[in-house]
């Protein structure tokens, strides 16, 4: 439980939990995914260190595919693309948000493929990216990390479609 009572999954600043084999992005290179993520973070001292990763290797690499939270912001990495846009609803401490990622291929039924940043229910961040670029490694790790050093971090949801979620 978190310190007001409600059911957490709560891992403590310098502990940290992996989930090995996780794969919540494994349909977006061929067709739509949503993941979706209800979090808090507090007693924040580091704000460049992630709290959260869905990656397919364990450290960041130039080649890393996937996504990273960090405690105010949160970073897309496809093979072509490395998207960290400023993100107009900032994420804060101590304050429980609700996280979209959304990989939509074929968008309106065209070529158009976007990705698309949603909290707390508001589209936060869109951009388009080319049919080739894939946010999931096959070959790779895969898997959920959540946890820093200098951060509490509390999971209240997490969901993971093979479908494009709209807000």
């Amino acid at each position: 439980r978190d310190t007001d009572g409600n059911r957490a999954l709560v891992v403590k600043a310098g502990a940290d939990l992996m989930i090995a084999d996780l794969k919540p992005l494994q349909f977006s290179n061929t067709k739509s995914a949503t993941f979706e993520l209800m979090y808090r973070a507090s007693n924040i001292a580091d704000y460049d260190t992630p709290i959260l990763t869905v990656m397919d290797t364990e450290e960041y690499t130039p080649q890393s595919v996937g996504f990273i939270v960090f405690p105010t912001r949160i970073v897309l990495l496809g093979t072509g693309i490395r998207q960290e846009l400023f993100q107009q609803l900032p994420l804060s401490e101590d304050r429980i948000h609700h996280i979209g990622v959304v990989i939509q291929r074929g968008y309106a039924a065209s070529s158009l493929n976007l990705a698309r940043i949603y909290i707390n229910g508001c589209e936060n961040v869109t951009f388009q990216f080319s049919g080739g670029n894939m946010f999931y490694n096959s070959t790779g790790n895969n898997q959920l990390c959540i946890g820093q050093g200098s951060t509490d971090t509390y999971l209240y949801m997490m969901r993971i479609y093979d479908f494009a979620l709209e807000a």
